[in-house]
């Protein structure tokens, strides 16, 4: 009961929703100067929150006496869901930024889960896992390749052509 809420309530969450807040806040009217600025605080904004995620889940499953290896793994899974977020909402929204920020965190997840996460676990365990990991990396390339120009395609064609 207490314990949970404490390990998603607590200071440090607090610190970085100010951060988060102060991020934004200060992004707003510097996006409209300054577009290489507006990405550089939206990718901060981003790494925060994700930080932010991982330590609160990182709580909350120790709180819930869930064992170490479990919980890397939780946050690598937690990596790729929101990598695959960013990506997805990337091609909806057309904002290229968010594309390759999500496909650079979905590395960086499958990187931690071959070389740190699995680390501790038997060698059937991990050439099992880097079988995964690679059918994974493959089938987000795949999906990229084949739904990213139709999504863009689309969205193109939902706006206004101009009238000569």
């Amino acid at each position: 009961g207490a314990s949970m809420l404490w390990a998603i309530a607590n200071f440090e969450t607090l610190v970085g929703l100010v951060l988060i807040g102060t991020i934004v806040l200060h992004w707003w009217p510097i996006a409209r100067s300054a577009s290489g600025m507006r990405g550089l605080l939206g990718a901060v904004g981003l790494t925060v929150g994700i930080v932010l995620v991982s330590l609160d889940l990182w709580r909350l499953l120790d709180s819930m006496n869930i064992s170490p290896v479990t919980r890397r793994a939780g946050v690598s899974i937690c990596w790729a869901v929101i990598a695959v977020g960013l990506v997805v909402f990337g091609l909806r929204r057309r904002v290229a930024a968010l594309r390759y920020y999500g496909l650079a965190l979905i590395a960086v997840a499958a990187t931690k889960v071959l070389v740190y996460d699995l680390a501790t676990v038997s060698r059937g365990w991990r050439t099992i896992s880097f079988i995964v990991v690679g059918l994974l990396m493959i089938g987000v390339s795949v999906a990229y390749a084949t739904f990213g120009p139709r999504l863009l395609a689309r969205h193109t064609d939902d706006q206004p052509q101009p009238t000569s």
